[in-house]
């Protein structure tokens, strides 16, 4: 089935428009820090943060932290990995948590984890039961005492502890019973006893040992804290999701890193050509609108926009710099950037380097940051059909051909023609009109289109003539050759 020009050309418009909308959204979530990448660093940040655990000497003191190690359960690893031991007790907050809490919470699950390292989420205040404001005192065998979580994310949250929830009707024998709660009642209270069961009659009331085997019960149900082993399941804190979410970050393909990455390339300042008063073949330059709002709504006294490449949401994705196809926008910040410097060329393949540039004179506008690999030129390809190349008809290309060849006219006067100037240098900062040589239009602004970019609203270029009832160009097909001049 075979399509016309319309429909190809309404498809387009709508998948535009659908990029569009999921662009804005996503500025939304990320201005808001509601991106998952946000929340999930969010996370990590405050769950797995290391914590020193206080020395306590050769006895476990009430009120120091501790931490509950099942040191002889194997750890799950990958065929042929070297077989590593010890499951920390810690909480967990699960995928669909993670969009409504970044912390541990009450209702948190309590599971076994391969990360032993002394963190929020497997870390606890070992309290007594009979007097939680004891600090100091030795723990014995058979005492009662209290787990609370340590919430270093929110310091002043309500305090949360370990808790047993009897079951109330048989369940699933894999089922967690074991969460924080906010609850401090008589399922909180767990008891501890020698792990040889010859030493559990002499052993009640002596110290203990800090490092030593033992078992943990739960008062009210008297049942024992253990570890199913033979049931394993994928959490953020996995170690292939978390080695995942590592290796992405490294290599740059989280789309936060591929933001920053852009970032870099194309808002890196750069010092444009210092000059006397002319401009020079090989200079870095902007191309300034001056007579253009800044803003949209306008707002008086903020005019100008640079032109400037611009990465859309979806080149993102493979590129973080300006390449082949790229368009380019008015952007409202007047500092000179990557995105936004150009150097001027010669179109006649001569190396003209320090002489002047002349109006009427051809030449081609070569983005300043590729002259180090594939120079990309700014480029103008005309219309054939109405609306098919959408609302930004510049973009940068790799190949020099006549679509990229440009001439600087004088602004039309009542007291001088531009023949009378053709030839003559010209002059830093003055107001000119870009003319396209292969078509014979002018470079513009669209004022009345704005489009948001990843760093606010930018302004969409024309590409015609606009001329006023007097015949002269408007006031936006004024440009200026924008460099610094030497003091």
């Amino acid at each position: 089935m075979t399509y016309n020009n319309s429909v190809l050309v309404g498809n387009w418009s709508e998948e535009r428009l659908k990029n569009e909308y999921e662009f804005k959204l996503f500025l939304r979530k990320r201005d808001r820090r509601e991106l998952l990448l946000q929340r999930s660093r969010n996370l990590f940040s405050n769950l797995l943060k290391e914590r020193p655990l206080a020395i306590s000497g050769t006895f476990v003191l009430y009120g120091f932290n501790v931490q509950l190690v099942a040191s002889d359960m194997p750890v799950k690893t990958l065929a042929g990995g070297k077989p590593q031991y010890g499951l920390a007790l810690s909480s967990l907050v699960t995928e669909r948590q993670v969009d409504f809490m970044q912390n541990i919470n009450d209702g948190c699950l309590m599971t076994l984890s391969p990360i032993t390292t002394p963190c929020c989420r497997n870390t606890f205040v070992i309290l007594s039961a009979k007097d939680v404001s004891l600090h100091g005192d030795k723990m014995n065998y058979g005492d009662e005492f209290i787990l609370r979580a340590e919430n270093y994310g929110d310091p002043d949250a309500a305090p949360l502890y370990v808790r047993y929830t009897p079951e109330a009707v048989p369940g699933p024998a894999d089922r967690m019973p074991i969460r924080l709660s906010a609850t401090l009642d008589s399922n909180c209270r767990f008891t501890t006893m020698p792990l040889l069961p010859c030493d559990r009659l002499e052993g009640l009331g002596s110290p203990v040992k800090t490092g030593a085997k033992l078992i943990v019960k739960n008062c009210v149900a008297d049942k024992s804290l253990c570890v199913m082993n033979q049931t394993w399941m994928q959490t953020f804190f996995g170690p292939y999701k978390l080695n995942k979410f590592l290796e992405q970050m490294k290599k740059g393909d989280l789309m936060l890193a591929r933001f920053r990455k852009m970032g870099e390339n194309l808002n890196k300042p750069t010092v444009l050509t210092q000059s006397s008063g002319s401009i020079e073949f090989g200079a870095k330059i902007s191309l300034l609108a001056p007579h253009v709002p800044r803003t949209d709504p306008p707002v008086e006294g903020k005019m100008g926009l640079l032109l400037g490449g611009r990465i859309s949401s979806n080149d993102i994705n493979y590129s973080q710099e300006l390449e082949d196809g790229c368009a380019l926008m008015g952007f409202p910040d007047l500092q000179p950037t990557e995105r936004s410097t150009f150097v001027i060329t010669s179109a006649d393949y001569c190396n003209r380097d320090g002489e002047p540039l002349k109006y009427n004179q051809e030449f081609l506008l070569t983005l300043s940051s590729s002259l180090s690999r594939k120079p990309l030129y700014v480029r103008y390809d005309p219309n054939p059909i109405p609306g098919l190349y959408g609302m930004y008809p510049l973009y940068l290309s790799k190949h020099a051909v006549s679509n990229t060849r440009w001439r600087v006219l004088p602004v039309q006067g009542p007291n001088i023609t531009r023949f009378e100037q053709e030839g003559k240098p010209i002059s830093v900062n003055t107001d000119v009109v870009i003319n396209h040589c292969a078509t014979n239009v002018n470079l513009g602004i669209n004022i009345g289109c704005w489009v948001m970019g990843f760093y606010g609203k930018i302004c969409a270029p024309l590409m015609k003539t606009t001329l006023d009832v007097y015949g002269k160009e408007k006031p936006n097909n004024i440009w200026q050759i924008y460099i610094p001049i030497a003091s």
